[in-house]
C-alpha cells in the first residue's frame, strides 16, 4: 500500500448516510435463502435513495469474499459509498487470510472502483471539499486506565492504560483463533496496524482540511475503559491528540452503541436481526450528515435545569405502586451508579472528563447531525448540570441530584435522549438522599474503586412513607443505615416537599 494516495471522487456532498453492523449473513439456522432477500432489500433501498452517500462502518458478512461481492454489486450499480472493513469482514473459514493479506486483497480488487471506495491507511478521497479518510483502526489492547495530566506535545493525556493485553489473552475467546477465521491472529501485528493508522489520522487531522473519519473500532471509549484484557477487544482508548478538530468521526463494533453521538463522535449501528428480512429496512437506520449550520445560544442557569427536569407532585394514588417497584433501579444502574461513585471518589478528574464530552457545536466540517442538533437543544440543561456539580452540594438535593441524573446522560454519550428523560421527582430525591447518606457514612468502610450493589433493604422496619409511597432504606454491599439513622433526613424530606423548600444536609462531599 502507498503511503498517501489522494483519490478525487464523484461529487454527491449534500446529504451522507452512515450505518454499521449490519451482519448481513447472520440469519437464525444458516438460512441461505433471507441471507439473499436481506441483501437484496438492502440493495432495493440503497438505489431508490442513490442520490446520498452511503458510508458502511464494517461488519457486512462474515467473510471477506461476501464483503467484497457485495462492495462490487454497488459499484455496478452506481451507488456511491466509502466502507472500512470490520472484524467480521476478515473472516474465511475456507480460505483464512492475515489481516494484512485481506487488506491486501480487497485493495487491489477494488483499485479501479469509481463509487465504492475502500477505506484504509494511506487513502484519501475527496468528496467536494470534504476528505475522507478510515480504517479498520483495530486497537492497542490497553486496558486499566489510569488518569494523568502529563503534558505532550502540549497536550494532556486524560487517560493512559496500565497494561497491554497479548495473544494469550484471546486464545479461547475469539473465533478468529478458536475457529481458525483469521490466519496469524496476534496482538503484536494488530496493534501495529492500529499504530499506522493512528498515525495517518494524526497527520490528517493537522492538515486542518474539513474531514471524515470512519472507522470500525470507535477511536475512543464510548462507555467503559477496558477493565479486562478481553475489554480491550471491544472498547479503545486512542492518544485524544488526534480527537480534537474539525471532523466527524464515525463507528461501529460495540453492538452497545446503536444510536451513538458523543462530541463529534457518532455511530448508528444495527446489530444481530436475525430474524429480520431487512424489508423494514428505512431512513432511521441510517445515521445522518447534512450540508447546512445551525447553532444555537446556551443557558446555563440551575433554575432552567429544575424547572425543566424535575416535578415535585405527589404520584397520584394510582400510580404509587408502581412508583414503590421501582425502587433503586434508576439510582442503581450501571450508568447512574457511576456517575455518583465517580463524583464522590474523584470529583475533579471525573468532571473534567464530562466537560471535554460537552460542546455546543452541531457542525463539523460543513456538515450537520440531527442527533447533534439534538444534544445542542439540551447543551443548556448538560452545562447547568455541569456548573452545579462543579460548585459541589450546596444543601439543595432538589438541583445536584437532578443534576447528578442529567450528567450520566453526558457520561454515557446519550445527550441527544435527554428531552425523553424521566423527569425527576421526589422519590428519586429521596432515594438519592439517602444513598448519598449511606455512602458517607460508610465510607472508610466501602471501596469505590470496586462493584458497588444498590439494592433496597430486607429487613423489617427499614422504610420511610414519603408522599404517599414506602421508600425503603437501600443497602450498598452488605451496608445500610438503621431508621432511626436516617430518620431526622427523612422527616427534612417530607417537610421541603410540603413546602417546596429547600432543606440542609450535612455537606460532606
Amino acid at each position: 500500500m502507498s503511503n498517501s494516495m489522494i483519490i478525487q471522487a464523484l461529487d454527491f456532498t449534500d446529504h451522507i448516510r452512515y450505518i454499521s453492523d449490519l451482519h448481513i449473513d447472520h440469519v437464525k439456522n444458516d438460512n441461505l435463502n433471507l441471507i439473499t432477500v436481506r441483501e437484496e432489500n438492502l440493495i432495493k433501498y440503497l438505489i431508490k435513495n442513490n442520490s446520498n452517500t452511503f458510508i458502511f462502518a464494517g461488519d457486512l458478512y462474515d467473510d471477506y469474499e461476501l464483503t467484497l461481492a457485495f462492495i462490487m454489486k454497488l459499484e455496478g450499480l452506481h451507488i456511491n459509498s466509502y466502507f472500512v472493513l470490520g472484524n467480521h469482514d476478515y473472516w474465511s473459514i475456507r480460505a483464512p487470510k492475515s489481516y494484512q493479506e485481506v487488506i491486501k486483497y480487497i485493495e487491489t480488487m477494488t483499485k479501479k472502483n469509481q463509487f465504492a471506495h475502500f477505506l484504509h491507511t494511506g487513502v484519501s478521497y475527496k468528496l467536494g471539499k470534504l476528505t475522507i479518510i478510515g480504517d479498520s483502526s483495530f486497537t492497542n489492547f490497553g486496558y486499566d486506565h489510569q488518569f494523568t495530566t502529563e503534558v505532550t506535545d502540549g497536550f494532556s493525556w486524560y487517560y493512559k492504560p496500565n497494561f497491554f493485553a497479548d495473544t494469550s489473552d484471546f486464545t479461547n475467546v475469539l473465533p478468529e483463533i478458536t475457529q481458525n477465521l483469521v490466519k496469524n491472529w496476534n496482538t503484536t501485528d494488530i496493534a501495529e496496524l492500529h499504530n499506522k493508522w493512528v498515525n495517518f489520522a494524526k497527520d490528517k487531522i493537522h492538515e486542518n482540511n474539513p474531514l471524515l473519519i470512519v472507522t470500525h473500532w470507535p477511536m475512543r471509549v464510548t462507555r467503559d475503559f477496558p477493565q479486562a484484557p478481553q475489554d480491550s477487544w471491544w472498547n479503545v482508548e486512542t492518544d485524544r491528540r488526534i480527537l480534537k478538530g474539525d471532523f466527524w468521526q464515525i463507528f461501529g463494533h460495540t453492538h452497545k452503541d446503536a444510536k451513538y453521538i458523543n462530541n463529534n463522535n457518532i455511530a448508528r449501528q444495527v446489530g444481530y436481526k436475525e430474524q429480520s428480512d431487512f424489508s423494514e429496512i428505512d431512513s432511521t437506520w441510517f445515521g445522518e450528515l447534512d450540508k447546512y449550520f445551525l447553532t444555537t445560544e446556551l443557558q446555563t442557569s440551575p433554575e432552567l435545569l429544575v424547572k425543566k427536569s424535575l416535578t415535585l407532585s405527589p404520584a397520584p394514588a394510582s400510580e404509587r405502586t408502581k412508583v414503590m417497584r421501582r425502587g433503586y433501579a434508576r439510582a442503581g444502574n450501571d450508568v447512574n451508579k457511576t456517575i455518583l461513585i465517580n463524583y464522590l471518589d474523584k470529583k475533579e478528574e471525573f468532571l473534567l472528563d464530562i466537560k471535554n464530552k460537552l460542546h455546543p457545536s452541531t457542525v463539523y466540517a460543513g456538515y450537520s447531525n440531527p442527533d447533534a442538533i439534538k444534544v445542542n437543544e439540551n447543551i443548556d440543561l448538560a452545562s447547568a448540570a455541569v456548573d452545579i456539580l462543579e460548585q459541589g452540594y450546596s444543601n439543595n438535593p432538589f438541583e445536584f441530584i437532578t443534576a447528578l441524573i442529567i450528567t450520566g446522560y453526558i457520561y454515557s454519550g446519550m445527550m441527544f435522549k435527554l428531552d425523553s428523560m424521566r423527569k425527576v421527582d421526589i422519590y428519586d430525591i429521596a432515594r438519592y438522599t439517602f444513598i448519598l447518606q449511606t455512602l458517607l457514612h460508610f465510607k472508610d468502610e466501602l471501596d469505590l474503586s470496586k462493584t458497588i450493589k444498590i439494592r433496597k433493604s430486607t429487613r423489617k422496619n427499614s422504610q420511610f412513607h414519603i408522599a404517599g409511597v414506602e421508600i425503603k432504606i437501600p443497602n450498598i454491599n452488605g451496608k445500610e443505615l438503621s431508621q432511626n439513622e436516617l430518620e431526622g433526613v427523612a422527616d427534612r424530606l417530607k417537610l421541603s416537599f410540603s413546602l417546596g423548600k429547600n432543606f440542609v444536609i450535612e455537606n460532606r462531599t
